[in-house]
């Protein structure tokens, strides 16, 4: 029994020391053996780093090739478009000298000329009339260059007469077509400022009526095909619309009050001559603002009735070789002057007609005001490139 006693307690004791050791074992262990745990974690990072330095290394290549590869595009697309753009120029630039140096009236011309404005007219152009908003382009002069040879052709032909066009009468027709370009910018510009429009109603009208008096809408195509070379359409807009705006804006400058007491001051001046005793005949050739002027104001013999009441009235109150005061009429301000005056009651007159609005006395100062400005010009004397024949083929491949 004692040493069943004196066992457990050395049990105990045994035990106890065991689990002491083993704690020591434990920390002992945990001391010796933690080195090791973090060499095997610094190699774990080392391996760890080197994956993602590769990793960065690669991402940081990639980004490199990238910005390369956007960088080559960048200057390839730089280059392309640097290349577009010279040839570009380099067309431009060259149809402008075949334009203003050459007056070309090739094919290429007139087809990029259509695409790029080349200003040949321009109004209202104060510093760079090649930039006018408000211009007749190069293809617009080819296109009616060809419509008015197309008329001189057939008009030659149906006359007999089979000799081409003289090279003085070729350029006379252009520095016409040039004029005809201008006036039109002109009579746009003027009636817009005045509100004046042409209604395609009106224009139809118009073209209804001449077809009635023509025979019929078959010879009425028929004609202008021939003598323009244009469609039915296009020949109400180039000239239908054309004649109608010239008409209302003629209407419209004659109850212009500013300009009838301009010509009204006009027609003061020219009867302060008359009453100083100078030649009423030469004054009227000077000054007339109609026909009769080549005459000397003649209008031979008229009868009551056969003139607007004012000018009748003032006319017949007259004795002969009297001369009259300024007479208002709807055509102007006259001066009168009876020449001889029979038993049967007719008179011989002759007047001197101011009229309200000369309309083309207007123009000549509307090209002043509106800087009127010709961008090529054609010299009759020294201008010999351009060959008659060849540019008749020449401006009609142009407007095929």
């Amino acid at each position: 029994m004692k040493n069943t006693k004196s066992d457990t307690p050395k049990t105990k004791t045994s035990t106890k020391a065991k689990t002491k050791e083993t704690k020591k074992t434990k920390d002992t262990g945990d001391i010796k053996t933690a080195p090791k745990k973090i060499n095997s974690i610094s190699i774990k990072e080392k391996r760890l780093s080197s994956v993602g330095s590769k990793i960065n290394f690669q991402d940081k290549l990639s980004k490199v090739k990238a910005r390369s590869r956007v960088s080559f595009l960048k200057k390839h697309m730089i280059v392309m478009v640097s290349g577009v753009i010279g040839i570009a120029i380099v067309i431009v630039v060259g149809i402008g000298i075949a334009i203003y140096g050459f007056k070309s009236e090739s094919k290429l011309v007139y087809r990029i000329s259509r695409i790029i404005n080349y200003p040949v007219v321009t109004i209202d152009s104060k510093i760079f009339p090649w930039f006018s908003t408000k211009s007749a382009g190069y293809d617009q002069y080819l296109y009616y260059l060809e419509s008015t040879r197309q008329g001189e052709k057939t008009v030659r032909e149906k006359q007999g007469n089979t000799n081409e066009i003289s090279e003085e009468d070729y350029l006379t027709l252009k520095t016409e077509i040039l004029d005809n370009l201008g006036d039109r910018l002109i009579l746009d510009a003027e009636a817009k400022k005045r509100g004046i429009e042409i209604s395609d109603e009106e224009v139809q009208t118009r073209y209804t009526q001449l077809v009635e008096s023509s025979g019929g809408e078959e010879k009425a195509s028929e004609f202008i095909r021939d003598y323009y070379g244009w469609s039915v359409a296009e020949w109400q807009e180039n000239i239908l619309r054309k004649g109608l705006l010239e008409e209302k804006l003629a209407e419209a400058l004659s109850n212009d009050q500013e300009l009838a007491d301009q010509a009204r001051v006009k027609a003061e001046e020219v009867l302060a001559k008359v009453e100083a005793g100078e030649d009423f005949a030469q004054l009227a050739q000077e000054y007339s603002e109609d026909g009769s002027a080549q005459n000397g104001g003649d209008l031979g013999v008229i009868e009551k009735g056969a003139t607007v009441q004012s000018f009748e009235d003032a006319a017949f109150a007259l004795d002969k070789g009297e001369t009259s005061g300024i007479v208002e009429t709807e055509f102007g301000f006259h001066i009168i002057k009876v020449m001889d005056k029979s038993d049967d009651g007719k008179i011989r007159v002759s007047h001197i007609l101011i009229k309200r609005v000369d309309f083309d006395s207007w123009m000549e100062q509307a090209r002043i005001d509106y800087d009127l400005k010709f961008m090529i010009n054609f010299d009759h004397s020294t201008d010999s490139s351009d060959n008659p024949e060849s540019n008749e083929a020449q401006a009609s491949e142009a407007t095929e």
